[in-house]
């Protein structure tokens, strides 16, 4: 009897492991989507957006690229960090953010920066107007910094850096 109790307790483990594992493979799906879309890895290409932790590109940086399908931005910069050497390395992105820089595939394109998480607020954009454009220090979002994303326009009522 106590044998076969074993064997019972054995197999919910497992089921409960099996469990588990299967619901962390679908948040890994859920989230493989957005990843690919936005690189944070500090590869950049085309498409990106540098933050910086001071004002005038100095300090340490966080670099986002847009890959050109799926969700083009970081709706919750909570959890991110400046990663490069220089005053505010291993600092959270979120609200710590002075100055950026951006590139682009053409004229008319944004990297928009927002006061709030989810897009939304007061923002600052940097407009395509050259292949580089450069916010020497945020006007809205100055250290209060908390969703960014790539746009095809600028929406009206934010900052606009560059054209």
């Amino acid at each position: 009897m106590k044998r076969s109790n074993m064997k019972r307790g054995a197999r919910k483990a497992l089921a409960g492991v099996a469990m588990a594992s299967a619901l962390a493979g679908v948040n890994v799906g859920v989230a493989a989507p957005a990843s690919a879309a936005i690189d944070t890895g500090g590869n950049c290409v085309d498409r990106c957006l540098y933050l910086y932790f001071n004002t005038g590109y100095s300090g340490s940086r966080f670099v986002m690229s847009y890959t050109g399908s799926g969700t083009n931005g970081i709706p919750n910069l909570a959890g991110y960090k400046f990663v490069t050497g220089g005053s505010g390395q291993g600092q959270a992105v979120k609200n710590n953010a002075a100055s950026a820089k951006a590139t682009f595939p053409g004229v008319g394109t944004s990297w928009v920066i927002y006061y709030n998480s989810g897009y939304a607020g007061a923002c600052d954009a940097i407009r395509a107007y050259q292949e580089v454009e450069y916010a020497y220090k945020l006007q809205n979002t100055y250290n209060q910094n908390a969703s960014a994303r790539f746009l095809n326009s600028t929406p009206s009522g934010c900052y606009r850096f560059g054209s």
